[in-house]
């Protein structure tokens, strides 16, 4: 399975699809058994089966499509293939990409800030009227 090294990081606009497309090569004496891709997030998607026999000295190709449209900065994410590899029955490929925000993109910062107060002053009633439960939340008597 190929690899990517941090210098290999693509650049894209959030909101932007980028499409991968990797080579899977047999190196084995016998057929690799491809049963399953997963992608470790929503976020990208395998284009075409996901199932698939190789012949040995050959090659496929797999083609991924990853949206940007939740995620900014460095994303990191990972495909595993599940098949009869050796020697854990999985290979994991890693993907990483440095998603760009739009020049426009701001927080509102007094939104936010609002938002934080609503909550303090939720949490500090919640604290004043009842006692945790020790699950995260609080019950009220």
């Amino acid at each position: 399975f190929p690899t990517r090294r941090s210098s290999d990081l693509e650049i894209i606009l959030q909101g932007q699809e980028l499409t991968v497309t990797v080579r899977v090569n047999n190196t084995g004496k016998v057929p690799l058994v491809i049963r399953d891709i997963q992608p470790s997030c929503g976020c990208i998607v395998v284009d075409g089966d996901q199932e698939m026999v190789i012949p040995p000295e050959r090659y496929a190709s797999v083609t991924l499509r990853y949206d940007s449209r939740k995620n900014v900065g460095r994303v990191e994410h990972s495909i595993r293939f599940w098949g009869n590899i050796s020697p854990s029955g999985m290979a994991e490929l890693r993907f990483d990409v440095h998603v760009v925000p739009d020049a426009n993109y701001h927080h509102d910062y007094e939104e936010m800030f609002d938002k934080e107060e609503s909550s303090r002053k939720l949490r500090d009633y919640l604290k004043s009227r009842g006692e945790s439960s020790g699950m995260g939340y609080y019950v009220v008597r």
